[in-house]
């Protein structure tokens, strides 16, 4: 008999046989190593432990799937780390907010901002936000019992308002809801819809691969799932609010047709930005405080204009 037809030679066969998985298994773990050190070292500037810090996992099977921690304080420096630290304080009610009372009777005027890190006021103080510039103009010209809150979520898009709407910002009983929407508003992966991104985001500090999830994200836009989505948030709103008024931080070509139609349909108006020229922070997209005041002042010049009687009448 041929050594290829021995026992022995068929024997070592099958044991070559069953280690081939073995080791294909280990040099595609071997690989995926690699790029994930690679990937850690390329991306080693990112910072991504305030993530973890800020956000808790709401326990909902319909998004948002993550919502701000209470009490929950960092010093923030822009995803680079390379901005003036700011302050981070969410206060007992989970909003990026001042501590005061949000319920109860209150003959004033309540104001809620909802949106994303614009609102919320990523990398400048609460102060110096967009909601807190808004309460601070309508004081300047008289409205000293004006209240405005900020419900902005940084990472919340278009498909977690609806909820977050139901749930959160209607503890605050508003008299008008500002709704900012954005750029990345049409793509899920963008926001906190999957319920994969609480995941990716607490393997962020130590995977290179989850960090490269994290921030470099499929940019393909859902907007079937946007139209739902803003129709759902702006019939919330209007259950919510008497009055309701948009800004938008960006107009992708694809979703200003549906926007503006919608908005029309809930008797929500758009605020005419045409002319704001905002600037921004160094190396961040996010605004400076000086553009966040401009912009109060703009929100607040246009919802004095509407038109008497109609939903977005004046104040």
């Amino acid at each position: 008999m041929s050594k290829l037809g021995s026992p022995r030679a068929a024997r070592g066969a099958c044991r070559r046989a069953r280690r081939r998985p073995l080791f294909y298994l280990l040099t595609v773990l071997a690989l995926l190593l690699i790029v994930d050190l690679a990937l850690q070292l390329v991306l080693r500037e990112l910072n991504v432990a305030w993530l973890d810090e800020l956000y808790q996992r709401t326990g909902s099977q319909q998004p948002p799937y993550i919502e701000l921690r209470p009490g929950a304080q960092l010093e923030y420096s822009g995803m680079l780390g390379r901005l003036e630290p700011t302050s981070i304080r969410i206060n007992s009610t989970g909003f990026r907010d001042f501590e005061r009372p949000w319920d109860g009777p209150d003959q004033g005027l309540r104001i809620a901002c909802v949106g994303d890190s614009y609102t919320m006021g990523l990398g400048v103080e609460l102060e110096q936000a967009f909601p807190a510039q808004l309460e601070k103009r309508c004081r300047e010209v008289g409205r000293d019992d004006a209240r405005v809150f900020n419900a902005g979520v940084a990472a919340y898009s278009m498909f977690d308002y609806p909820r977050y709407l139901r749930t959160a910002v209607t503890r605050l009983e508003p008299d008008l809801i500002v709704l900012q929407i954005c750029g990345n508003d049409a793509t899920p992966a963008a926001s906190a819809r999957s319920r994969l991104w609480w995941a990716v985001m607490r393997l962020a500090r130590f995977s290179g691969l989850a960090k490269g999830l994290l921030f470099f994200q499929s940019e393909q836009q859902d907007l079937e799932g946007y139209g739902q989505a803003l129709d759902e948030t702006l019939a919330a709103c209007r259950t919510l609010a008497p009055q309701t008024l948009v800004w938008v931080q960006s107009f992708p070509e694809q979703t200003e047709g549906i926007t503006r139609e919608l908005s029309e349909r809930h008797g929500a108006r758009i605020v005419d930005l045409e002319g704001f020229a905002p600037q921004t922070l160094p190396d961040d997209p996010h605004y400076a405080p000086q553009s966040y005041a401009e912009l109060a002042r703009i929100v607040y010049e246009q919802l004095m204009q509407a038109p008497s009687g109609s939903q977005d009448g004046a104040l």
